[in-house]
C-alpha cells in the first residue's frame, strides 16, 4: 500500500455540498507534519484509535492544572461550552482547508465563539472536566468532519 503526504487542495469535501475527495474516498493514511503545533507541553498518556474496544477519536496530553492551552492554528472559536456529552469545558476552532481542532477537558476556556485566534495564543487552562481520569488535555484534529490522528499533523 502506498502512503502519500496531505496535500491541502481547498476542494472537494461533502461540507457544504461538495463531493467527498478522492483521497478521502480511497481510504488513504493523510498526513501532513508540523500542519499544527502541540497545544499544550506534556506527554501523550492516550493515542488515538481503539482504546478499551471504544473509538477514541484524539490524543490525551497529560499536564498540570492550569498549564496553558494554545490554539494549534489560526483560526475562529466556533464553540465555547460545557454541553458535548464526555468532553467537559471544551473549545473547537474552525481551521482554513476545513480543519477543526478541538481542546477537551479544560479548567477554564478564554476563548469566546466568534474570536479569531494565531497560532499558539492561549485559549484555554489544562483541567480535568467531564470524563476524565486526570488532569490532562483531549485533543482532536478532523478534517471534512472526519477524526485524523493529530500524530500525524504535529511537528
Amino acid at each position: 500500500m502506498e502512503v502519500k503526504p496531505y496535500v491541502p487542495k481547498g476542494q472537494g469535501s461533502w461540507v457544504k455540498g461538495q463531493e467527498k475527495n478522492k483521497e478521502e474516498t480511497e481510504g488513504k493514511i493523510i498526513f501532513e507534519k508540523g500542519r499544527f503545533i502541540w497545544p499544550v507541553k506534556g506527554e501523550v498518556t492516550s493515542g488515538f484509535g481503539i482504546r478499551n474496544g471504544q473509538k477514541h477519536d484524539g490524543i490525551d496530553i497529560s499536564a498540570l492544572s492550569g498549564t496553558d492551552v494554545v490554539a494549534a492554528d489560526d483560526g475562529e472559536v466556533i464553540y465555547n461550552g460545557d454541553g458535548m456529552r464526555g468532553y467537559g469545558n471544551i473549545i473547537i476552532i474552525q481551521h482554513k482547508e476545513k480543519f477543526v481542532t478541538i481542546y477537551g477537558h479544560n479548567k477554564e476556556n478564554l476563548a469566546n465563539v466568534g474570536k479569531n485566534v494565531k497560532k499558539g495564543e492561549l485559549i484555554a487552562k489544562v483541567g480535568n472536566s467531564g470524563n476524565s481520569t486526570g488532569y490532562h488535555l483531549h485533543f482532536e484534529i478532523r478534517k471534512d468532519t472526519k477524526p485524523r490522528n493529530p500524530l500525524f499533523f504535529l511537528p
